[in-house]
């Protein structure tokens, strides 16, 4: 049967829809709360500075649509499940769930430590597996389908010698997204991941002025990217115009994939 909309660029509102975003004090987190705002859903913003949350809330109530944010350390799994017993209901169901809180470390393989791979897959992945899992089970429960995004990486697709550890994190969430994704079609469910490239956020402290000028020199796009590139396909994700898109992997990188071909495309 086909799905017909007598107005087109009404299949990319999000009116009405209920979202959570994690990881949404600042950078793709907070872009991505933004324009789901401005597509016209409810936000529930969740990270660790209350801070930022609070100036974001108010930024969304300011564009007409409501917000809370809730502190929560995404690794703390007892955390997560507070959350989701007192607080999920706050706009009364979820529509949209984004999964975005990590955090990376710069180290080469053999300098991580076991220590150091512990917290990354506490938060990286622990924590994605909790939210994700509550998420799901409250759509489950309202029985009206819904939306789930994992924020990944292209170092889940491609080597990063200086990141192999979070590199590693992100590939699990690539290979859950898929699995989920293939679990909970059956209740209307759609699980998919977006795969950021560079982009300039606090989690690329060495993005300096100088070294962006000669980075984005490999980049066919010609630009690192922005943290609103990921929000507008993340939010694209989310509506209806992606209705048929199940288990999919949504690369945004500019390109930067396609670096190992520009350069084997030189060798004569």
């Amino acid at each position: 049967m086909k799905t017909h909309f007598n107005n087109t660029t009404d299949i990319y509102r999000l009116d009405g829809k209920r979202a959570i975003v994690t990881g949404a004090s600042k950078g793709i987190g907070r872009a991505i709360a933004l324009r789901l705002a401005k597509q016209g859903a409810d936000v529930i913003l969740i990270a660790r500075n209350a801070a930022n949350l609070d100036s974001l809330k108010k930024e969304i109530n300011n564009i007409g649509q409501r917000a809370e944010s809730f502190v929560v350390d995404v690794s703390d799994s007892g955390q997560v499940s507070e959350f989701f017993r007192k607080n999920a209901n706050v706009f009364g169901g979820v529509d949209i769930f984004i999964n975005n809180a990590a955090y990376t470390i710069y180290k080469s393989f053999t300098e991580t430590t076991l220590e150091d791979f512990d917290g990354l897959f506490a938060t990286n992945v622990k924590g994605a597996v909790s939210f994700m899992q509550g998420a799901a089970n409250y759509m489950k429960r309202q029985g009206q389908g819904g939306c789930i995004v994992i924020v990944t990486s292209v170092n889940a697709l491609s080597a990063l010698p200086s990141q192999a550890m979070y590199s590693a994190t992100k590939s699990m969430l690539e290979s859950l997204m898929k699995s989920a994704a293939a679990e909970l079609a059956e209740y209307g469910i759609r699980v998919n991941s977006v795969v950021p490239g560079a982009i300039m956020t606090d989690m690329n402290p060495h993005f300096t002025e100088e070294y962006v000028k000669e980075y984005q020199k490999e980049i066919p796009a010609g630009r690192v990217g922005e943290s609103e590139d990921i929000a507008d396909v993340t939010a694209f994700l989310c509506s209806e115009a992606a209705r048929y898109i199940y288990g999919s992997s949504i690369v945004v990188d500019g390109g930067v994939l396609l670096r190992p071909l520009k350069k084997s495309s030189n060798i004569k």
